[in-house]
């Protein structure tokens, strides 16, 4: 059984544009130009397509690599975010972003929790949730 030559290729072109990242600025842009004449001839759609927005964005991307700056983060909180999709409201999409995010754990409901100042068990939970759901338009809370 023979496998794909095309295969080899592009494991090895993937490879190759992880290394780049990881280089020195002079190195880096001598490696992304063969890198990108390499992606060029190698008759893979997908590659082809890619070193051609490697070649418009070519100046971003080296900026990136001289500064080692990376939007990984903002992506990351983006993919948090559209946990909410479907919200019809910006409060909507706002109140469990800052929910997950924020860094407030509310007390769920019917869990006894102590005070922080006496330490005696109380019932917040019921009020956080009531709270939460008025905030976002979701409905009434019934006692």
């Amino acid at each position: 059984m023979q496998t794909d030559p095309r295969l080899a290729r592009a494991y090895y072109l993937k490879e190759g544009i992880r290394v780049i990242f990881k280089l020195p600025l002079e190195e880096a842009t001598e490696a992304l130009d063969k890198w990108v004449g390499w992606a060029r001839c190698c008759h893979i759609p997908s590659f082809v397509k890619l070193q051609k927005s490697i070649v418009k964005h070519r100046t971003a991307i080296l900026a990136s690599i001289e500064h080692g700056l990376s939007n990984g983060r903002v992506e990351s909180m983006n993919t948090k975010i559209r946990l909410t999709f479907g919200f019809k409201s910006p409060e909507a999409l706002i109140a469990p972003a800052m929910l997950s995010l924020g860094g407030h754990k509310p007390v769920l409901p019917g869990r006894i929790q102590p005070t922080e100042k006496s330490g005696e068990p109380h019932f917040g939970g019921f009020l956080t949730v009531c709270s939460y759901r008025v905030a976002v338009g979701a409905g009434r809370c019934r006692t």
